[in-house]
């Protein structure tokens, strides 16, 4: 059969591609995500672990989040969600935010196999099963803080768990190949706000975010509340 001569020229010409086109941020991202979640429940929990779905938030400060049951699929099946700060993966060694899926991760085996703590609080059950995978918890991010808690850090152990599993998948050449940009770019309509002069923070209102569920509440700078649904310090946004 004869092909017209516009489909031939259509079949035989590739496509240009920009590199707008050939980007693919989505993937990318939650591929690494999962390839470090799935690498650390094999390592770290003898793959045991329920998968959770891994989101990003950009609110508030905290550097990560676990919730219980927030997400059901079309077939009322029920996941757990691990929430992580894309703004933490720049200029940070991996094995920080690493750390902190790590440390979420103990929360889920809390959920599947142990007894959490109430709300947000970290327990002893918590503390010391993040010992057992090479993590010290702290709640001041340094040596010597609490182990419990209910905003808490976490340090590496050197030798650990953690630390071996963590040089196995960079060794593979394990990356989080996106993070959040310092500054974003303005939305449509608005322009820059560098040259913008400081406000005053007495009084003016505040937003405070839930880093769990992402209740919105407004109270003036410095207020220390907590959502009653989570039962965790809700974060100032600036």
């Amino acid at each position: 059969m004869d092909i017209p001569e516009s489909r031939r020229a259509r079949t035989v010409v590739p496509l240009r591609r920009t590199d707008a086109a050939e980007m693919a941020p989505t993937a990318e991202t939650f591929a690494a995500l999962q390839t470090a979640f799935d690498h650390l429940n094999t390592h770290l929990f003898g793959g045991d672990l329920p998968n959770a779905l891994v989101t990003l938030t950009r609110r508030g400060r905290s550097p990560g989040c676990f919730r219980a049951g927030s997400f059901e699929r079309a077939d009322g099946v029920v996941a757990d969600e691990i929430t992580m700060t894309p703004a933490r993966f720049r200029d940070r060694p991996p094995a920080e935010p690493l750390a902190q899926l790590a440390h979420d991760m103990v929360h889920l085996w809390q959920r599947a196999f142990g007894t959490p703590g109430r709300g947000g609080y970290h327990n002893r059950e918590w503390a010391a099963k993040m010992v057992s995978i090479g993590l010290q918890p702290t709640a001041t991010s340094e040596p010597g803080g609490k182990a419990t808690g209910e905003r808490m850090g976490q340090m590496l152990i050197p030798g650990g768990a953690f630390a071996d599993a963590v040089a196995a998948l960079l060794d593979m050449g394990f990356t989080i190949p996106w993070a959040a940009r310092e500054k974003a770019l303005p939305r449509a309509g608005e322009g820059a706000d560098d040259d913008e002069p400081a406000v005053p923070k007495s009084g003016r209102w505040f937003k405070y975010v839930c880093p769990a569920c992402g209740a919105i509440a407004r109270a003036k700078h410095g207020a220390s509340l907590v959502c009653g649904d989570d039962y965790v310090v809700m974060d100032m946004e600036p």
